[in-house]
Parts: structure tokens; sequence; C-alpha cells
């Protein structure tokens, strides 16, 4: 019989397990040490889910915290997130959904505090990627417009985003959006007006990387509800080798698939982003690299 909650099975792995209950506390009381645990370590990288909703406390606790949707299936790779603090309520949780999380990820840590257990999740093999949202601060990026030559996109003080244009929209910057009827980490690239092609450069990213990657893309779930919206044109490359030229349909969707930097080929990752009409295109892109054992 699985019992994910049984402190045997986080002691024989060597996981740490705290205890910060003995007697049942109030369901108040409770929430309050949840989020005195989770937020102060709480870093770029994580994401929250609760098993089930509170239907009374909410996400409230939370606020601003990166927060899937109590029945979004846990995508930790696929969603460019580092770690994940999964909170199950042994009362009422649903206990497939946690069992579906366990299978899929690497234990960290374990604490029970009252009739909640939480969870510190990582996915398998996580040591040995790189994220294409970590790389946005070295990024550089430019605009190509049809006519006249390119321009570079300033960056804001030390760090991103890249600003492309006047709208707040209009730059490159690590977020996170709702894609897919989840929420991911990624890459925002919004096209801009006449065509103008946006360039975003990520120098050195293919070194001591294996050629082999995931490319992830799509626009978010609000973009893609917008009917009369238009394709998104999208090229990858390694440097000026192209991997990949895709025309992003107006559907949601993450979208997935794996490419490969050609032997001797630059190693920088170059993506460039364009629409015929740019209104509500809000693209996202994410990929996932391996280093070189």
């Amino acid at each position: 019989m699985f019992a994910p909650n049984a402190a045997f099975v986080a002691v024989a792995a060597g996981i740490p397990l705290v205890s910060l209950a003995v007697a049942e506390k109030s369901d108040v009381e409770m929430v309050g040490e949840l989020r005195d645990l989770i937020r102060p370590r709480f870093r770029e990288g994580d994401i929250l889910q609760l098993n089930p909703a509170w239907a009374g406390a909410g996400p409230r606790p939370f606020q601003g915290l990166a927060q899937n949707g109590p029945d979004a299936r846990a995508e930790l790779a696929a969603g460019g997130w580092r770690r994940m603090w999964y909170v199950y309520c042994r009362r009422d949780g649903i206990e497939k959904r946690l069992r579906d999380v366990l299978q899929r990820t690497v234990l960290l840590e374990q604490h029970e505090i009252g009739h909640y257990t939480v969870y510190l999740v990582a996915p398998e093999g996580d040591a040995g990627t790189v994220v294409l949202p970590d790389r946005v601060p070295q990024a550089r990026a430019r605009v190509i417009p049809r006519d006249g030559p390119p321009r570079a996109c300033d960056r804001k003080g030390d760090g991103p985003p890249l600003v492309c244009g006047p709208k707040p929209y209009e730059e490159v910057r690590a977020s996170t959006e709702k894609v897919g009827l989840q929420f991911r980490r990624c890459v925002w690239i919004h096209p801009l007006p006449d065509e103008a092609v946006t360039e975003v450069t990520f120098p050195a990213l293919f070194s001591g990387m294996e050629p082999g990657f995931t490319f992830r893309y799509g626009l978010t779930d609000g973009a893609a509800a917008v009917k009369t919206g238009g394709p998104v044109g999208l090229e990858v490359l390694a440097g000026d080798v192209l991997l990949r030229h895709l025309e992003v349909p107006n559907e949601a969707g993450w979208n997935a698939m794996d490419l490969a930097a050609p032997p001797g080929s630059s190693p920088d990752l170059v993506l460039r982003v364009w629409a015929r009409n740019p209104g509500a295109r809000h693209l996202c892109v994410g990929a996932t690299f391996y280093r070189t054992q």
C-alpha cells in the first residue's frame, strides 16, 4: 500500500524529515506555519502547488509566488522549474496526484505540519541541466527592420530585460507565463510592428553542453484565445546555421522538439522572432541543455 507521508520512507532514503507539530492545531495556525516555512526559502526557479486547493485560505498566504493550479500535472523540467514545493493535505488531498508527482521527481526534503505534508522536489537529473530562462542575463538582442540598419536593444541598468521597443511588452525577459494550461518559466519575446525581426543571442550557450537539446515554444494561453490572432515566425540557429524554421499557429500549447547543433557550428544560440500582425502575439520559448560528462 502506498504511504507517501510515512516518516520511515524519508528516513530510509536519508531525506531530512522535520515534524513541526505535536498536537493538531487550527487550520489558520497550520497555514501560517506553512507560509513561514516556504516563503523565506522560495527562490527564483521554484513553483508551489497545493493538493487540494484551499477553499478557505486559497492562494493568499503565498501571494506573489509562482503557483500552479491544483489540477495541473506538475511538469518541472518542461516548465523550466528547478524545484517544487508540493503541499499535500492528508485529510482530503488526492493521493493519486501526489503519487504521480513523487514518482517523477527527486525528493529533497519532507516536512510535517499538522495534517499537511510539504514535499520539496526537483526534476530528475536536474544537476546536469541548464534551462534557457537562466541565461537571459547574459543574452543580447537587436532589432532588424525590413528597411534600415539593425539596432541594439537597450538593457535596463545592469540586467534584464532587453528593451526592443517603446511598449512595456516589447522586450526580452525571463518570465513566468501560463502556456498550455500551466505556468512555465520561459523567455518572453514579443514580435514588433512592421514585421521587424527580434534577434536574441545567447552567447556560448553550447559550450560545455551536449549538442542535442530540447526546445520548447508556445503562445501564452491569453494570446491564443484571441480569435483574430495570426501566426508568429520563429527561427532557431546555432550561430548562423539554421536548426529549425517554425510558424507558431494561434493555438494554445507548449510544444517541444529535439534539436542539435551540428559539429563545428558556433556555440551561440540565436533566436529570431517576427509577425505580420504582432497584436497580442505573446510568445514564450524555453529550452533544456545537458552538460557534457
